[in-house]
């Protein structure tokens, strides 16, 4: 199915802080990670390097991954997937990027499906195809029921009809897993569907908790939206020093903490 419009209360949210990409994070790695690093082969010096965004060895890690044998390795073209899309140790590539996240997912490496399902998405070195994309995420969640970055992207589908029928319920169920595994973004979310109840009832009380826990991670977002809330008494009682309170904190002039 192709994108659609939503329906009016999803309309309603306010649009994400970021639309990004995340960088590598919530793959799945044996104990040879806790190595010591000087104890590593080469190969996972490489991953460690990129897991841990060491900038100043990504060329290593991009020589050490288009090696000798790496067409044969699903976690090089997997990495080498990686390094093309963000440009570490190489020139962004998203023609590039696709084709070896595309081998490497083809050749079982379970850490692909996420990124090739943004890449169906986001038509990033390849066209737009939703229905893939919402597989991918699916898989993604299957595999680690922790990636709470897969059960976002599958919950605002859910909520914009990409690539399926839209269904308050199934965006709702998504984005609540999300934020319960900590996302951020998914929390700030949250907070605006218990706000305008679109696929649950509505709760002010629950607005606020999952509100105030983004915001308490610097979201500012949601730091604004709870600055307004509370200065127009919207489900809860006016509170301008707590409005105040929010705004100056979205603002840089006071800590969240």
């Amino acid at each position: 199915m192709g994108r659609k419009n939503g329906s009016r209360k999803a309309r309603e949210m306010l649009p994400p802080a970021k639309k990004v990409i995340s960088a590598p994070s919530h793959m799945s790695y044996g104990s040879e990670m806790e190595l010591p690093y000087e104890k590593m082969e080469p190969r996972q010096k490489a991953a460690y390097i990129i897991l841990n965004k060491i900038s100043g060895s990504y060329g290593y890690a991009f020589e050490t991954f288009s090696g000798e044998g790496s067409e044969k390795s699903s976690e090089a073209q997997f990495f080498l997937g990686v390094m093309h899309l963000y440009g570490y140790g190489t020139e962004k590539n998203e023609a590039e990027a696709f084709r070896h996240m595309e081998k490497a997912y083809a050749m079982g490496n379970p850490n692909a499906a996420y990124y090739l399902g943004l890449m169906y998405l986001k038509s990033i070195g390849t066209t737009h195809v939703g229905f893939k994309a919402m597989a991918l995420f699916k898989e993604a969640a299957r595999f680690n029921e922790n990636d709470h970055r897969a059960q976002l992207q599958i919950g605002l589908m859910y909520m914009e009809g990409i690539g399926t029928a839209e269904s308050p319920k199934d965006a709702f169920k998504w984005i609540e897993k999300s934020a319960q595994h900590t996302n951020t973004e998914a929390q700030f979310i949250l907070g605006q569907l218990y706000k305008i109840g679109y696929g649950c009832k509505k709760d002010s009380s629950a607005m606020v908790y999952w509100l105030k826990l983004a915001a308490s991670k610097g979201h500012q977002g949601a730091q604004i939206l709870l600055g307004n809330i509370f200065r127009n008494g919207d489900g809860v009682h006016t509170d301008r020093e707590e409005a105040q309170k929010w705004y100056d904190i979205a603002d840089g002039k006071r800590s969240a903490l």
